[in-house]
């Protein structure tokens, strides 16, 4: 959300007739409050709405972190990590990489069939 008036894209107050605010906006994307965002109105909005939400941008750099450590990455009971049913990364990982070794030992190319 980088405008507030956009109309695909409206949020208002739950319970005031207006837009949310930059400050709220700010909120939402996980800024603490005494967080100053500079510039013309549509500018502050702008710069919250291409923001990375602060808490994504942490676990983000939390999983790089354990990935170059070796570390292994948490497993969430009941969450796959994976947008295709029945799957979770691990497995996907494991499918694609005897895909891959199959292609290597049979000097095949690869098609996007393969791997789904």
């Amino acid at each position: 959300m980088t405008n507030p008036t956009m109309p695909a894209t409206d949020l208002c107050h739950p319970t005031e007739d207006r837009p949310l605010s930059v400050e709220e906006y700010g909120c939402i994307q996980g800024f603490p409050s005494d967080w100053k965002i500079c510039g013309p109105i549509l500018e502050q909005y702008k710069q919250i709405g291409n923001a990375v939400p602060i808490k994504l941008g942490e676990a983000i750099a939390h999983t790089i972190i354990a990935d170059m450590d070796g570390t292994p990455l948490p497993q969430i009971s009941g969450f796959g990590y994976s947008r295709y049913k029945n799957t979770s990364d691990i497995s996907w990982h494991k499918h694609i990489d005897t895909v891959l070794s199959k292609l290597r030992n049979e000097n095949q190319q690869l098609s996007f069939t393969d791997l789904i």
